[in-house]
């Protein structure tokens, strides 16, 4: 690019009439002293600034009687590309497109996992309940470690409500279905409607997991079929019923939801059972330990033994510790049942007898 000059008398400077011209160089402004420029024996046209492109980024604006600013600074403070463009090699900018993160088949799937049911009619319609607060429901669906530090409030005070709640429907529908069945009976019967695993079967037949909100760790987990997670969660919705439109709405709700555990349901609970018949055999009260967890740490099963006498006489597996507890205790009442009240060997005849427990009558003396 050419350049041109307009020459202007700007008046006398210290050292008398000095002419100074203004020079239109590469778009820039630039202005020259005439006079000092002649006795150096240049001409204007060898005299031209060095373009910003050529000029070194170490050389000083002010060189050979130039005056000005120095283009190259203009550039350099727009070296810097902004976030989303890309510096081209004539030193303008282009746009460039996002930078979409590579994902894993891990985060892929957790991602499929993490996604949550949203149409709470259609488990509204399984309740036999239509809640006139929805967020009551979804504070029931919320884990504590689905929005941490939000402020956003999670089923555990619903929970405890609904746990009340769930106690008295169940003892007051086993009264009115079994009405022959003794105090101590319907206590058993109870206990064996709202444990853990029982409330956990009835939340995976009405679909709860699907709705739970959870955390990256529990959801990663499997915490949306853990037992200890959908049994509360069930109670949760309980309490959020309870809340939403009293006792009688929810009342109904769980006899429809327990009706046919309700007249199947037996008085059997093993470890109560083996406490007594050890208790009628004079022998010590049971004890429970819990020997191994096997399974993965998401799906732990239990392995627990019944101790009498410090010696291990039943052994059983569970999903829970409870359960693994009943279980050990009713391998011992099996082993406790006889076939016939007394064994009588013959002289000279051996019997093998495995996996079985002796327990001596001590009501009928010796002999």
């Amino acid at each position: 690019m050419g350049e041109s000059s307009i020459s202007r008398d700007l008046g006398k400077g210290s050292t008398g009439n000095t002419k100074k011209s203004i020079v239109f160089k590469d778009g820039l402004c630039l202005m020259r002293d005439s006079d000092a420029e002649k006795k150096r024996g240049r001409s204007r046209s060898a005299a031209a600034v060095p373009s910003a492109k050529t000029r070194p980024a170490g050389s000083s604006p002010r060189a050979r009687g130039v005056h000005g600013v120095r283009q190259s600074e203009v550039v350099e403070r727009d070296k810097t590309p902004k976030v989303g463009y890309k510096a081209r090699g004539d030193g303008t900018f282009r746009k460039t497109k996002p930078q979409v993160p590579v994902r894993s088949n891990a985060d892929s799937a957790l991602d499929e996992r993490a996604e949550v049911r949203q149409d709470y009619s259609a488990l509204e319609k399984k309740l036999t309940y239509k809640f006139k607060k929805r967020e009551l429901l979804n504070q029931a669906l919320t884990h504590s470690s689905a929005f941490p530090g939000k402020g956003i409030k999670d089923y555990e005070r619903l929970e405890f409500l609904g746990d009340a709640v769930l106690g008295l429907a169940v003892a007051k529908l086993l009264s009115d279905f079994h009405p022959e069945v003794s105090e101590g009976d319907l206590t058993k019967m109870r206990a064996a409607l709202v444990n853990g695993q029982a409330l956990a079967q009835v939340a995976r037949e009405v679909q709860i997991g699907q709705f739970i909100n959870l955390g990256r760790v529990e959801l990663s987990s499997g915490g949306r079929d853990r037992v200890s997670i959908l049994s509360d969660v069930l109670e949760a919705i309980f309490g959020a019923m309870f809340v939403d439109g009293g006792y009688d709405a929810t009342f109904e709700t769980i006899s429809y939801l327990f009706k046919d555990r309700l007249e199947k349901v037996t008085p059997f609970d093993p470890k109560t059972e083996l406490q007594e018949r050890l208790h009628l055999d004079a022998s010590a009260v049971p004890q429970y330990r819990i020997e191994v967890v096997e399974g993965s740490s998401h799906e732990p099963v239990f392995v627990a033994v019944a101790l009498v006498d410090g010696e291990v006489v039943g052994r059983g597996r569970g999903l829970t510790k409870k359960a693994a507890h009943q279980e050990a205790a009713a391998e011992v009442l099996r082993l406790l049942t006889y076939p016939c009240e007394r064994v009588e060997l013959s002289p000279g005849q051996t019997v093998l007898m495995a996996s079985c427990l002796l327990i001596g009558d001590n009501r009928s003396g010796p002999g």
